[in-house]
């Protein structure tokens, strides 16, 4: 029994030191991150997007059939700042500054190891075709995210415009990792 009560006492000890030193909740996130951005986007024409079923059924009988092209983002990377907005609720605000100069923020919650990015913040976003800018603009994107200790990994959804190649594009899917690393 002795051996049993201090074996209890030995698990009981642990299970506190391990948690006093966990950074759970929203404090864990608030902090400096280095970060970077990359991914695709799925582009259709405007037109194809905003037209009715009857137009797009018209279209395709003319042979006007569109299949969603993906288009590599141009890497971002910069600094990030996780700031507590309130605590209670579990709000933050995230900022980006990346090197180019471009600085945009966007408003999130916190549950547990998760941040959520609410959709509807703007920023600019470009395409390349891996050697120069095909077209950039402003999008709206939004997320979730996964705190990994010191590192963050944000999967972002972009929604949007963009003119390529004078052709007017609508942003219809995304793949867009966040990687961040806390300073």
């Amino acid at each position: 029994m002795k051996r049993f009560l201090s074996n209890a006492a030995v698990a009981v000890l642990s299970v506190l030191v391990l948690a006093g030193c966990s950074k759970d909740g929203v404090k864990g996130f608030e902090g400096r991150y280095s970060y970077k951005i990359s991914g695709k986007v799925g582009l259709l024409p405007t037109a194809y997007v905003n037209a009715t079923e009857e137009e797009k059924l018209a279209m395709e009988a003319m042979g006007m059939a569109f299949d969603i092209t993906w288009v590599p983002l141009s890497p971002e990377q910069g600094q990030m700042h996780v700031a507590v907005k309130d605590k209670g609720d579990g709000l933050v605000i995230v900022t980006f500054n990346d090197i180019f100069g471009n600085v945009c923020s966007a408003e999130g919650t916190v549950d547990s190891d998760t941040v959520t990015i609410r959709e509807g913040a703007e920023k600019t976003a470009s395409l390349t075709n891996g050697s120069e800018k095909l077209a950039s603009g402003f999008i709206t994107y939004g997320g979730t995210g996964v705190r990994y200790r010191d590192q963050l990994i944000i999967s972002l959804e972009y929604s949007g415009r963009m003119t390529v190649s004078n052709a007017d594009m609508t942003i219809v899917a995304s793949s867009i990792e966040c990687f961040a690393t806390k300073n």
